[in-house]
């Protein structure tokens, strides 16, 4: 039962210690020889822990005499855990056996009698272990020749089984005591062995992984070197972009931006500058040199931006500008006081320019294409739309908003109203719509040549739409209305723009395709005897029929044309001349 219970102990120990041990998470090698020191540490400590057994508690009592004496039964006691109390307990058995019998005693009467054995006990020979020395070393009976009974004897014999039964229980403890001690010195030895062997292998361990981080922290050292040194050219090349980019822009100016006003021309010399600035602001390392933008490093890469998209509109490029100015207004919406509100209102309409002629680039394409990407060119054109009048809100002042406006209406109107309205419903709207647009920049003298030119083509939609003659009369008198090519360069040199193209706006009308490829539902020669009697009253510095021809020979689709103005023909007069309708315009000013 003992030992039943002693290695329920242990057990439980060891599972203790095994689940501290997991808890730690050490690698494999470590743990097996953490759970092995576990368990000798649990069985040292469960050896050690072990109480007594009943059996080897000694019992003090005396064996028949019932109640032992007061003071010899303990000390008797005590003498049986004295090692050297094996000697006199053999003496006493000896004094025992030497003691005379009855006979002896009758057959002795006659001689002298002896003097009786001195028995001598722990209690006669003193408490310490010295005296139990002494009473070894001395002998207990005294030689006689014949001895006598004496009552003292019996007494002591009597309480010297009790003594001797005491003393082998002492013996049997002393025994235990004494293996115990030696089994737990031994395990101390092997958990002792088995601490400095792990211990070796800890040191052996982290030895190694010392080395091996050593080597990692080597390697990674080299990696940063090497990164180091291949950033080193980027970081001089921020530092040159960011240099490089305002001397660029200062060098532009803002005349590409406004490249759309009436008079001024995209400057091709701009292009050159413009491929490098739109390099620096958004192709090459543009994003990694600008990814953490002061305000004022803001500005300048966001008028970067913005010019390099103007540039990609005047190239007709209309998705590359798109995408520059989705991060221009991207970068916007980050650095809102980078700029002001006119270059956010430049970038909204500019958008919606680009997006106008991707719209107007569909368009044209086959119906079998138009049709899958018609849900496309729906959103697109309500993107624009909202990005007109983003502009507007912006900057009122900023009449290119307007500008585009019409150029949306005029093809890609939308209304937002809730009625069922037919597509052509729909188209006369937004034309009409875009032509009091352009009336307006008329006469706000903004835009005012690309103004009269897509007048003149509303005009001549609507009237091709409809087939109505009043349209075609409204038509007319528009085109009447417009300044003479001697106005024109009045203008031009008032404004001190002579290479302006509204300075030559005759010339440029005759080369639209809009005006002359088809007129389906209107009488071609009526319309072929308007523009020729149109424009012998408004071209007089210069000879139209030889520019007409000029730009034939460079354009020969040109030739191919509904409407052909040089053909050697009798004028024809006209039963009904193309009349004026007060009721519907003002009378015009000269060159308004």
């Amino acid at each position: 039962m003992r030992i039943a219970r002693e290695w329920a102990r242990i057990t439980i120990a060891a599972q203790s210690a095994s689940a501290h041990v997991r808890r730690l998470r050490l690698p494999g090698g470590l743990a097996m020889a953490a759970l092995l020191l576990a368990g000798c540490f649990a069985l040292t400590a469960a050896q050690a822990q072990a109480p007594a057994s009943p059996e080897s508690t000694p019992s003090l009592s005396s064996g028949s005499g019932g109640a032992s004496p007061s003071g010899s039964g303990s000390r008797q006691a005590a003498v049986g855990t004295v090692p050297g109390a094996r000697e006199p307990a053999r003496a006493l058995k000896a004094s025992h056996h030497s003691l005379p019998t009855p006979s002896s005693n009758a057959s002795t009467a006659g001689q002298q009698p002896n003097p009786a054995p001195v028995i001598r006990t722990h209690t006669d020979l003193g408490q310490g272990p010295e005296s139990a020395v002494d009473a070894q070393n001395q002998p207990l009976i005294q030689p006689q020749d014949q001895p006598v009974p004496d009552p003292t004897t019996s007494a002591a014999t009597d309480q010297t089984d009790p003594v001797q039964a005491q003393l082998r229980q002492s013996q049997q403890n002393l025994a235990r005591a004494e293996s115990s001690t030696r089994r737990t010195l031994v395990a101390g030895a092997v958990c002792l062995v088995i601490l400095i062997l792990i211990a070796i292998a800890v040191i052996v361990w982290l030895s190694f992984r010392a080395r091996e981080w050593n080597k990692r922290s080597e390697e990674t050292l080299e990696q940063a070197k090497a990164v180091v040194a291949q950033l080193t050219p980027l970081r001089d090349a921020q530092e040159e972009i960011r240099r490089t980019l305002p001397e660029l822009l200062e060098e532009v100016g803002e005349q590409p931006l406004n490249f759309q006003e009436e008079g001024t021309r995209f400057p091709a010399q701009a292009l050159v500058a413009l491929d490098d600035i739109d390099h620096l602001a958004y192709l090459g390392s543009a994003r990694l040199s600008f990814s953490s933008l002061s305000r004022a490093d803001a500005a300048v890469y966001l008028n970067g931006l913005l010019l390099s998209s103007v540039a990609q509109l005047a190239r007709r490029d209309p998705w590359a500008a798109m995408a520059r100015l989705d991060r221009f207004l991207d970068l916007l919406g980050r650095h809102g006081d980078a700029v002001d509100a006119h270059r956010a209102a430049q970038a909204y309409s500019y958008r919606a320019l680009a997006a106008y002629q991707v719209l107007e680039a569909q368009d044209s394409e086959p119906s079998w294409l138009r049709k899958p990407a018609r849900q496309q060119t729906g959103s697109l054109a309500k993107q624009a739309f909202g990005d007109v009048a983003e502009a507007s809100r912006l900057s009122p002042e900023w009449r290119h908003s307007a500008f585009v406006e019409a150029l949306l209406c005029s093809r890609f109107y939308s209304s937002e109203e809730g009625g069922e309205s037919s597509r052509a419903e729909l188209y006369i709207r937004g034309l009409r719509r875009a032509i009091s647009l352009y009336k307006q920049l008329i006469e706000d003298k903004s835009y005012r040549g690309p103004a009269r030119h897509n007048l003149a083509r509303c005009y001549k939609r609507i009237a091709e739409q409809t087939g109505e003659k009043s349209d075609f009369s409204d038509f007319g008198y528009a085109l009447s209305s417009f300044p003479t090519d001697e106005e024109l360069s009045d203008e031009a040199l008032a404004a001190r723009q002579p290479d302006s193209r509204d300075r030559f706006l005759w010339q440029w009308m005759l080369a639209d395709a809009e005006l002359f490829r088809s007129a389906e539902r209107l009488n071609m020669a009526e319309y072929r005897s308007f523009w020729i009697r149109l424009l012998d009253n408004k071209v007089h510095l210069r000879n139209w029929r030889a520019d007409l021809g000029e730009l034939q020979r460079h354009d020969p689709a040109m030739g191919e044309w509904g409407v052909q103005l040089l053909y050697i023909e009798s004028p024809i007069s006209l039963a009904n001349p193309i009349s004026r309708r007060p009721e519907r315009f003002e009378t015009p000013s000269s060159g308004a």
